[in-house]
């Protein structure tokens, strides 16, 4: 990969960004575009830009889904720069009051559990009674699922299974806690010893993501110190935005810290998300019952874009007994659905939109259920399909094998 600083010269402005980059096909902006970015932050560097506040907008409104990167001739990575130009910026202005909360909040434990334990009783009990209804990003309230109990942590049972541990990340730990269950059931199933940490931290990618690195440092360091204090056979993932901030936000973090570099490239074999791990089990089908379910796929972005995981998790979808299988649109199956960290937070109009489609896409195939790899791609897929009326269900990928476990 290209330095940061060398990316917006080598633009080749072809435009083959243009046709995947969600915002600018929704906006038709030449300046929300991955190739108008850069022509901004080149114009930045080279002093013809003078509004840096305009600037902070404009790179605001990305996604950061990596699409144009997955597409680029040239093999630029237009987010990585955006993401470098973020970093200088926070430097100069910090966060706004949104993302101080959210900084507190993902950068400590008890933190967390506290605040999902009170938006659980809270949410929990008053989201059908409430007279009216109320705007959550690009979803509304009453739309939002309700939210599981938490996932405790678990010791290893030493019965002489491979050893993996499960890192389920802020929502699947804190909000779907099911989807974290439904994991560490299916492992179990297929002879895995399973271990979830109570010390596991935030992986800190919604900070690194705008510019905040030295938020994430420490929290990045005792991550990387739990994952190799004993031996793992794999460290899990079921959110592919925890893995990607893993497999490649922490090298860049860490690429001047000799220490952490070397541990880091000793763990990076064991790291894998759960689709690509199950794919590689021969015997998966066998320990299913039949279903007569017909379902369709959401690809996430990370799994895409930056895991190259395309095929593992459908290999696992037609590997339970009588599924039937109906693909997307492969354009549409990979399109980002819209939520994007904190995208839906300050674009909820265009997120919203983004979701809107992807529902009309989903429906478009007749299944009863949409499935993903992501937690953060089912909030959105879910709220959207009942935003807008459908009764298909969105499920991760692992809570399905769980329900047809035998």
């Amino acid at each position: 990969m290209k330095e940061a600083k060398d990316i917006p010269a080598s633009c080749l402005k072809c435009g083959f960004c243009l046709n995947v980059c969600p915002v600018y096909k929704e906006l038709k902006e030449e300046i929300t575009s991955p190739r108008g970015k850069l022509r901004q932050i080149k114009a930045l560097k080279e002093g013809e830009l003078t509004s840096e506040k305009m600037l902070r907008k404009v790179l605001k409104n990305c996604l950061m889904c990596g699409a144009c990167f997955k597409n680029c001739p040239s093999s630029l990575s237009t987010p990585f720069a955006i993401q470098k130009l973020r970093e200088e910026l926070f430097q100069k202005y910090g966060h706004d009051f949104v993302k101080r909360g959210m900084k507190f909040v993902m950068n400590n434990n008890k933190a967390r559990s506290l605040s999902a334990l009170w938006a659980r009783i809270v949410f929990n009990n008053f989201r059908d009674s409430l007279p009216f209804d109320l705007p959550a990003g690009a979803l509304t309230v009453k739309n939002m699922p309700l939210l599981a109990a938490p996932l405790k942590a678990v010791d290893f049972k030493n019965n002489g299974g491979k050893k993996v541990f499960y890192y389920a990340g802020c929502v699947d730990k804190y909000l779907f806690g099911d989807t974290g269950r439904s994991a560490v059931r299916v492992l179990n199933k297929l002879g895995y010893d399973v271990m979830i940490s109570k010390d596991e931290k935030c992986c800190g990618i919604p900070m690194i993501i705008s510019g905040d690195i030295k938020a994430v440092k420490e929290n990045a360091k005792e991550n990387i110190e739990l994952l190799t204090r004993q031996y793992y056979d794999y460290v899990v993932f079921t959110c592919p935005t925890c893995l990607t901030a893993f497999k490649e936000k922490y090298f860049d973090i860490f690429k001047d810290d000799p220490v952490y570099k070397r541990k880091l490239t000793e763990l990076e074999p064991k790291l894998i998300e759960i689709t690509q791990l199950l794919a590689r089990e021969k015997n998966l089908g066998q320990m299913l019952k039949e279903t007569g379910l017909k379902v369709t796929y959401h690809d996430p972005c990370h799994m895409v874009n930056s895991l190259n995981a395309v095929k593992e998790p459908r290999a696992v979808i037609n590997a339970i007994p009588g599924i039937n299988y109906v693909e997307m649109n492969p354009e549409r199956a990979a399109a980002c659905c819209g939520s994007g960290g904190f995208y839906h937070v300050y674009f909820p109009g265009i997120s919203s939109k983004l979701g809107s489609k992807k529902v009309d896409n989903i429906k478009k195939t007749g299944a009863e259920i949409v499935l993903t790899a992501c937690p953060a791609c089912k909030l959105q897929l879910g709220g959207s399909l009942k935003k807008n009326g459908s009764e298909i269900k969105a499920m991760h990928i692992i809570e399905l094998l769980d329900k047809y476990l035998k």
